[in-house]
């Protein structure tokens, strides 16, 4: 789940607020969000252009509360936690991991389907430049994509359909 939404969602209900205001009508579905994200799971929306599937989206990271991230880290690591290999690459030289905290507007990812879209735009991809001067298996070779900088927040994948089957396969 991610951090601090089930808290956020629960107090909604419980003062009776519809979170999802920004949606005209559809109380079944706006139901069915909700109980996904108390629940875990991801969701699916599908729908004609202009029913509000972005504007769900982002209205749902808006709701996110701030979260404390270690400055300059793409994968939002936690500094009392840091998972990634950069962070843990600092950390084990004796650097101090410098906290800063992000809004949830700022933890929306949005992912546009195309043709062109590739598994390396997604998941990252090696950097030459890096690889040859750091070598291909040093963390510094590696650049992340999009789906890992939506670690710790909302991942928007608009047009999911125009992708190729193999990119689909891949997720």
């Amino acid at each position: 789940m991610i951090e601090g939404l089930k808290e956020t969602i629960l107090k909604s209900i419980a003062e009776g607020n519809d979170m999802l205001s920004v949606i005209v009508g559809q109380e079944d579905a706006k139901e069915k969000i909700l109980a996904s994200l108390l629940a875990s799971h991801h969701i699916l929306i599908e729908g004609p252009p202009g029913v509000g599937k972005t504007t769900l989206a982002k209205h749902i990271a808006a709701a996110l509360p701030p979260i404390t991230v270690v400055k300059g880290c793409p994968y939002h690591c936690q500094p009392e936690a840091p998972g990634c290999p950069q962070c843990k690459a600092k950390v084990s030289a004796g650097e101090k991991l410098e906290a800063v905290s992000i809004p949830g507007e700022q933890r929306f990812v949005r992912l546009q389907g195309s043709p062109d879209l590739t598994a390396e735009d997604l998941l990252g991809d090696i950097d030459p430049t890096h690889a040859f001067k750091y070598g291909p298996q040093d963390y510094r070779a590696f650049i992340p994509g999009k789906l890992l900088k939506g670690n710790r927040g909302i991942v928007f994948f608009d047009e999911l359909n125009r992708v190729t089957e193999k990119l689909q396969n891949a997720l």
